[in-house]
């Protein structure tokens, strides 16, 4: 009882503070009928947001409850970061961002760059990260798979080619490096070949696949003792 009654303190504070749940239809008894509950409010950087597709009113309820802890305990500061970070466009994040991958090699960074300025940057430059949603992101996944392009096609070009298993393209990645080093390939020529930037990350990987490794490596000191 004491849960349920904060359930409802805070549903009453959060509505209080712009949040509410609802029904987008136009049906006259809204109550009984079968469309999803909606949900409005303010998260924590201030930008009004919503979300749908909840089938009970309780589950609308438990939602922004959810939300509403998760602003409380927000530090202040991180709020503010947020906020702060909402209002980049997504140009500027995403050089930033890619300033920041130390780890990538020259060439991982080019093609993230061509994929960026070719594919993603045409359509999402100038928005603002607040107001992306999962709504926008489905739009421009949906916009390449029209326009056929990038990895959007994937399922697609899995189907036609029979493969059954769930795969995605790293899939593909990481079969070609195991099978590169089962096969006796130097470890120096496929860190080359995937990008790595040293073959620490590499044998971090897949060591598992070079048992021989350790034994030759065990035969060499045992000769020189």
């Amino acid at each position: 009882m004491a849960r349920d009654g904060r359930r409802e303190r805070a549903w009453r504070e959060d509505v209080a503070n712009g949040s509410s749940s609802f029904k987008t239809c136009s049906c006259t008894r809204q109550g009984r009928c079968a469309h999803p509950y909606a949900i409005r409010y303010r998260d924590a950087s201030g930008r009004q947001r919503e979300e749908t597709g909840y089938s009970t009113q309780q589950g609308a309820l438990d939602r922004l409850t959810e939300i509403y802890n998760e602003k409380r305990n927000t530090p202040r500061q991180q709020a503010e970061l947020k906020r702060e970070l909402g209002k980049q466009r997504f140009g500027e994040y995403a050089s930033a961002w890619l300033a920041r991958q130390r780890h990538y090699t020259a060439g991982s960074t080019r093609t993230v760059n061509t994929l960026l300025q070719g594919q993603i940057l045409p359509a999402l430059e100038s928005r603002r990260i607040n107001t992306f949603t999962s709504t926008v992101v489905e739009d421009f996944i949906m916009s390449m798979e029209e326009g056929d392009v990038g990895l959007a096609t994937w399922d697609a070009a899995r189907k036609r080619a029979g493969i059954t298993r769930k795969l995605n393209p790293y899939s593909l990645r990481h079969y070609f490096a195991s099978n590169c080093l089962s096969k006796g390939i130097p470890i120096t020529d496929v860190a080359e070949w995937m990008g790595h930037k040293n073959i620490g990350m590499t044998f971090r990987i897949y060591r598992h696949l070079m048992p021989a490794s350790i034994g030759r490596a065990a035969k060499v000191l045992n000769e020189g003792l």
